[in-house]
């Protein structure tokens, strides 16, 4: 936590995840402190991927303006408020994405015409709360590909067992 303070005392734009060890008791012990020095909290449940959905999930989040005002690049907004299940998801869900974009070449594409087209897949927004959904969605309507939802996540301050079906 110390760490975590220090660097965003120094460089307050710098993003700082926390991956948590997979415990249930061990995340709501964390939670105890002041977790406003961190952007996210993930949970380790031993698949390696979730260190490339970290880095990628913040790339997404510093580049979803720029990649879809210029490019036209679209998102899928994802809606999940509990970090275990959202570190168990969200591997999968960018590995799928990728996939589905490197099919998408042709093998005749040079390396930086593939690096520039894999720059312009999907976004992946992963939102905690209703109204931060909403905000992307409605910045970003004309570009969203889907929405991934749990239907239990806080909206209005507090957990909401229908928020899902009343995002939808």
């Amino acid at each position: 936590f110390d760490l975590a303070r220090q660097i965003k005392s120094i460089s307050p734009s710098v993003p700082v995840a926390l991956l948590a060890w997979e415990t249930r008791l061990e995340v709501k012990d964390i939670t105890r402190h002041d977790m406003q020095v961190f952007d996210r909290i993930f949970v380790w449940q031993g698949d390696f991927r979730i260190f490339l959905a970290i880095v990628k999930y913040f790339e997404d989040r510093f580049n979803i303006d720029n990649d879809t005002r210029v490019v036209g690049v679209q998102s899928i907004i994802l809606i999940e408020d509990e970090p275990r299940y959202y570190s168990s998801f969200l591997p999968v869900v960018y590995k799928e994405v990728v996939e589905h974009t490197t099919r998408l070449f042709s093998e005749s594409v040079n390396q930086a015409q593939r690096q520039l087209r894999m720059r312009a897949r999907p976004k992946i927004i992963l939102c905690s709360t209703y109204e931060e959904a909403w905000q992307y969605f409605e910045t970003y309507s004309t570009h969203i590909l889907g929405v991934i939802t749990d239907i239990e996540f806080p909206r209005l301050g507090r957990l909401d067992k229908n928020a899902g079906f009343v995002f939808f």
